[in-house]
């Protein structure tokens, strides 16, 4: 039941099943010169980290973490996408949370693909994007809650890059926590018609509601049924005149 770190300076490609007993699975792809990567034996060409068609990681209460970093400190250091193939499974369950991190690229979610916590938080965090075009499941079970991130190359608001949330077809739910996603500019994502059970209605551009938000990026506040934060700035309203001194009031003669 001992935890398992795998850690690359270069890819990570899991091609087979892996089962925990109940023990915490790290998977690092792109390391870091300072955690020992030996920076002549890293090849050129970017790093991947991938989770092929079909595999299961299933690392029950414990936690999963992929991690595709930025390679800092490397001579060769570029990095590609995090992908989870088709019809792959990761699933945590118990306390157990899941962490997938492309700090530099996209998230790319394998047609039919399932991430399942229960009580343990589901995040997601791409340097750009977190698409999927065909159907997926994200979701929590018990009280975790599903965060999503993109565009976090760019983490402070009102900047923002191109990043997206873009997976029409997924199903994003939580048995109870709360679901957050956080994104650049709304014209680029496109989202479930209906998320955590409830219709996605977008509201008026620039302007709060319970499900949108703007100018306001990692809030401790809101998320059920769910909530969308966007980078852009919100409208300010207009400041009224004011109104005239009574010295200034034109009298009649």
């Amino acid at each position: 039941a001992g935890a398992l770190t795998l850690s690359a300076g270069r890819s990570a490609l899991i091609n087979a099943n892996i089962t925990t007993g109940n023990a915490s699975l790290t998977i690092t792809a792109n390391d870091l010169l300072s955690s020992g990567v030996v920076d002549a034996n890293r090849d050129p060409g970017d790093a991947l980290l991938s989770v092929a068609n079909g595999v299961s990681i299933d690392v029950g209460s414990g936690d999963l973490t992929l991690s595709l970093l930025n390679g800092a400190g490397k001579t060769n250091s570029g990095s590609g996408n995090l992908t989870i193939g088709d019809g792959a499974t990761l699933q945590c369950s118990g306390a157990g949370s899941m962490t997938l991190t492309a700090q530099e690229h996209d998230i790319v979610l394998g047609n039919n693909s399932l991430l399942q916590t229960v009580n343990g938080t589901l995040m997601l965090s791409a340097g750009v994007s977190i698409t999927d075009a065909n159907p997926v499941t994200l979701q929590t079970t018990g009280t975790g809650e599903l965060i999503l991130i993109t565009d976090s190359l760019f983490p402070t608001a009102p900047l923002f890059g191109n990043g997206a949330a873009t997976f029409p077809l997924a199903t994003l739910a939580t048995g109870g926590g709360r679901l957050l996603i956080y994104t650049s500019q709304r014209s680029l994502n496109s989202v479930p018609a209906t998320i955590n059970g409830t219709p996605y209605i977008p509201g008026p551009e620039l302007v709060n509601s319970v499900t949108e938000k703007w100018d306001t990026y990692y809030p401790n506040s809101s998320g059920i049924p769910f909530t969308i934060f966007y980078k852009q700035q919100s409208l300010v309203p207009p400041v009224p005149p004011s109104p005239l001194p009574p010295s200034a009031v034109p009298t009649a003669v």
